[in-house]
């Protein structure tokens, strides 16, 4: 009997509502075969000027030319959950510089729902402000993918006030997954990919709902995030309902496949080789949230050859409510996650939490609220550090780049010019 992916089920039962889209959002777009009959993914269209970006159509792919600017146009986001674009966008390495956005098309970003891929693309000075009307997803490159994304640069501001709804923020891809529906064998199943990505900016939200935010990702599902670097700068204001905050990832899940014990070992869902160095800003209204200096929240799936630096500062806390805060030097939080051969160099501040009216504050270096199952393996910690490091191991900064420890771990050397 073939084996069926019981996507839902498992997902609901997994986490709750904190591992997947409440409101059914990321399920898979299926496209009137009327409206649409083909992709074409092979020949791609050139793009010259900011009309001919503006009037692709949702079926074909293009190659841009030439860099353009944005200045002086309010964008709307190509593809939507209804229309999204299907094929795919060669930035060929040239620039789009200035994009605004200041209304809410709930999908937000240089394209608003995509689910081809986009490569070899740099966006500059993007500006995103706005107060949403709806969940939003929010994203330089996209604000919601179902395609790969390598190669990109982005670099900018965004800046959300969200009272309502939930919403997914990164300053790459506000929301990614790996493409599925009710009839996915396990055998071609095929996780998504963000490889080799650069993100640099400010991301500044509001959240009175649920909230995912990250420096490069807000939330990935079933996506391999590899060789990617964050420079992105996190201040967030969170409401009553959980929030999860990372530098890299807000919030991760990579394990529809664990249980399936003999193909369990076939199907690579990696987040690794990626760099994050980050400033993260907190104010906690009522606690409720999971930071992490890497991942916020991070469900099953496989951690390794990863760097963190992080300073995590919590900010004034404005209502006193038994919530718990988990506060990790890489993790926020960890379920049944493999973690391995990672740099923890983060450390933070909370002069301004009283200990009497959070019972629940749970820090550490690796992670806040522990729920890993498995062994971390070759767990270095840089010192010194606010963060507990029981049972960890511990280097100082110079340490760490010694050649004879670097050469220990295997890492890349272009990676490793990014630590110095």
């Amino acid at each position: 009997m073939k084996k069926v992916l019981l996507i839902f089920a498992v997902v609901f039962l997994t986490f709750g509502l904190t591992s997947c889209d409440i409101f059914g959002i990321n399920e898979t777009t299926t496209v009137d075969p009327a409206s649409i009959t083909t992709v074409d993914y092979d020949n791609f269209i050139e793009v010259d000027s900011v009309d001919e970006l503006i009037a692709m159509e949702m079926n074909k792919s293009y190659k841009l030319m030439s860099d353009l600017d944005l200045a002086d146009i309010e964008w709307e986001p190509i593809g939507t959950l209804s229309s999204p674009f299907l094929g795919n966008f060669d930035g060929d390495g040239y620039t789009i510089s200035n994009m605004e956005i200041v209304e809410d098309y709930t999908h937000n970003g240089l394209f608003g729902y995509i689910e081809g891929d986009v490569f070899d693309l740099n966006l500059t000075n993007i500006s995103i402000d706005f107060e949403a009307i709806f969940i939003a997803y929010v994203g330089g490159v996209a604000g919601f993918s179902d395609g790969a994304i390598s190669n990109c640069e982005v670099s900018g501001n965004i800046v959300v006030s969200n009272e309502n709804y939930s919403s997914y923020i990164g300053m790459l891809v506000g929301f990614t997954q790996g493409k599925l529906d009710r009839e996915t064998l396990i055998s071609e199943f095929e996780p998504n990919v963000i490889d080799n990505n650069t993100s640099d900016g400010i991301i500044t939200v509001v959240s009175e709902e649920l909230g995912f935010v990250g420096g490069l990702i807000g939330k990935t599902y079933n996506t391999t995030v590899s060789n990617n670097v964050s420079y992105t700068e996190l201040d967030v204001t969170a409401g009553i309902y959980p929030v999860f905050i990372g530098g890299l990832i807000g919030h991760n899940y990579g394990g529809i496949l664990i249980g399936f014990n003999e193909v369990t070992e076939e199907t690579s869902i990696y987040i690794e080789n990626n760099i994050a160095k980050n400033t993260i800003t907190l104010t906690p209204a009522f606690g409720n949230v999971s930071v992490g200096g890497f991942i916020g929240y991070n469900n099953k799936g496989y951690n390794r050859d990863n760097y963190v630096e992080a300073n995590i500062i919590i900010g004034e806390l404005n209502i006193a409510e038994d919530k718990p805060i988990k506060l990790g030097g890489y993790f926020g939080e960890a379920w049944k996650t493999q973690v391995k051969d990672v740099i923890v160099n983060s450390t933070f501040t909370n002069d301004n939490i009283s200990y009497l009216m959070f019972p629940e504050f749970v820090e550490g270096a690796l992670v806040g609220g522990d729920y890993l199952e498995y062994p971390p393996e070759n767990i270095y910690v840089v010192t010194p550090t606010a963060f507990d490091t029981t049972g960890l191991q511990t280097k100082t900064a110079t340490e760490i780049l010694e050649p004879n420890f670097i050469a220990g771990l295997g890492w890349e050397s272009d990676f490793l010019s990014e630590l110095e």
